[in-house]
């Protein structure tokens, strides 16, 4: 009886561990979850919470944003003020588990918020 309580409490454990090592790569949900408050639900902007609407931009604009923030482009050169805010909250959204991938996520945006891609 003990070998099976030790074995129920190793796979109970190793269930709770992956789901803790769980990573989110789907662009809406990450965006849903984590870009929306400041970015608004339709790529709109929050004034109040200093996000920049995205609704406008094409995919190349989103796609470079996405990756200077990122750290994979040095195209502001060093960061500071609310540019520095969001390349923290990047790095804070990958060790909880979300993967943004910049192309993936442009192309989320444009398509969902831009009007020129309803054209």
């Amino acid at each position: 009886m003990k070998i099976l309580n030790l074995t129920s409490a190793c796979i109970v454990a190793g269930i709770l561990a992956s789901s803790a090592l769980a990573v989110e790569t789907n662009q809406e949900t990450i965006y849903v979850k984590k870009c929306s408050e400041c970015h608004g639900m339709n790529g709109e902007g929050n004034p109040v919470k200093k996000g920049p609407s995205l609704d406008h931009q094409s995919i190349i604009d989103l796609n470079i944003t996405i990756l200077d923030l990122q750290g994979e482009l040095s195209i502001n050169g060093s960061s500071s003020g609310e540019h520095i805010d969001m390349e923290h909250n990047i790095r804070a959204f990958e060790k909880e588990g979300y993967i943004i991938r910049p192309l993936d996520m442009s192309k989320f945006i444009y398509n969902s918020f831009n009007p020129e891609a309803k054209k």
